[in-house]
């Protein structure tokens, strides 16, 4: 049954799917003296989507390296189950490796690639469009917009919640010695500003996240 699979170009077995694609993506990053970023569900999923595992790595332009590196990750994990590559010091590196369901073709693996990247391409365009929108806004603006955003039935708005957040936090703040309450209470008015930004309606998994980078955008005090 193996060999009659194998012959017609199907790999049945779900764990040797796995390891093939595993050991190819380590093997092609090596090769190019990068690393693979550890993505051990990305890798289930991608198991899932082929039968024929087959490895291509593809490029990033440099225009987009300026992103943060949440957005470039997810840009590429999300919507096109690409393996994101880093340098040794934990940078990500300008390339990303997309498995393909074909046997290897010199010509239809470059036709394959550069199909990949102009999609990438057009992904990240996006995503840049939105991160600059964001960091055009000050973190204290976007959360002027929590009232408009229901918390919890009986609960309030967003806004409410945060309020009530920072009545904790200062409760909080009497116990810790040398804390920078006003810092505090930024952070706390702050928390939840990212909630409306375009960047995590986009991505909701960057909530929080992206609060971070727009704050180190606007130079916050770094605590």
């Amino acid at each position: 049954y193996d060999e009659l699979m194998d012959a017609h170009f199907v790999t049945a077995h779900r764990d040797t799917r796995r390891s093939m694609i595993a050991r190819q993506i380590d093997d092609m990053a090596t090769s190019a003296k990068i690393r693979v970023l550890a993505d051990d569900e990305l890798l289930d999923e991608v198991t899932g989507l082929v039968e024929w595992p087959h490895a291509i790595m593809g490029q990033i332009d440099d225009d987009y390296m300026s992103l943060p590196k949440d957005i470039l990750v997810l840009t590429m994990r999300s919507h096109q189950k690409y393996f994101a590559l880093t340098h040794a010091d934990g940078s990500l590196a300008p390339a990303f490796i997309t498995i393909s369901n074909m046997h290897p073709d010199k010509t239809r693996d470059a036709i394959i690639r550069k199909g990949n990247e102009r999609v990438l391409r057009a992904r990240l365009s996006d995503a840049r469009f939105l991160w600059d929108q964001d960091r055009a806004i000050p973190l204290a603006d976007h959360a002027k917009r929590l009232e408009t955003i229901a918390y919890f039935d009986e609960l309030g708005s967003m806004q409410d919640r945060v309020k009530r957040m920072q009545g904790i936090a200062a409760m909080l703040a009497q116990h810790i010695p040398d804390i920078d309450t006003d810092h505090m209470d930024q952070a706390t008015r702050l928390a939840k500003a990212d909630l409306v930004t375009g960047t995590v309606g986009e991505f909701p998994e960057l909530q929080g996240i992206m609060g971070g980078h727009l704050a180190r955008a606007e130079h916050m005090p770094s605590d």
